[in-house]
């Protein structure tokens, strides 16, 4: 009651119950929740890619371990994907100033924030980065200029790499 009290329209608390969720997200985009099981696209489900020079790591985007929590659900994920799509650039812009301000305690908010929204798509390779940023973030003061510079070129480099991909893997319709 203190959520909606407070303006929220729904809210869904953890742990997530899936069944909870997709009623949610059925009043909230008017939808039946019947609507979100189908085929998974081709070109979401793993994705290994390194960029030349670059060590491999955890893949850019992987959504298998998503859908199997979600229980295959592939219009579920592709709402979550447009939601990533629709707050992850400000995130990552948020993130950007309060590195470049040099201000730990909201990287490391907004870094926890992110690697939420990555990992909630399979967007492993941000989602790792933005939680070793975001343990960094928590066990420093401050940074170096040059150790800014670094985190930023690299977060941005990610974050491009994925907010590309999942706009060319997933049919928003």
């Amino acid at each position: 009651d203190q959520f909606v009290n407070v303006g929220m329209d729904e809210f869904v608390t953890k742990p997530v119950n899936l069944d909870e969720l997709l009623k949610v997200l059925a009043r909230m985009f008017g939808r039946s929740s019947d609507e979100t099981k189908t085929a998974l696209p081709t070109n979401a489900a793993a994705d290994n890619e390194t960029s030349p020079g670059e060590t491999q790591g955890p893949p850019l985007l992987d959504t298998s371990d998503v859908l199997n929590r979600l229980r295959g659900r592939v219009k579920l994920l592709n709402v979550m994907a447009n939601a990533f799509l629709e707050t992850g650039q400000d995130s990552f812009a948020d993130l950007k100033k309060a590195l470049i301000e040099n201000n730990m305690p909201e990287t490391k908010n907004i870094a926890h924030k992110l690697k939420g929204e990555a990992l909630s798509i399979g967007a492993l390779r941000l989602g790792e980065l933005a939680r070793q940023l975001e343990h960094t973030a928590k066990t420093s003061s401050s940074l170096e200029q040059k150790d800014i510079q670094e985190n930023v070129s690299a977060i941005e480099k990610v974050f491009t790499e994925t907010y590309s991909r999942v706009q060319e893997s997933f049919p928003f319709s």
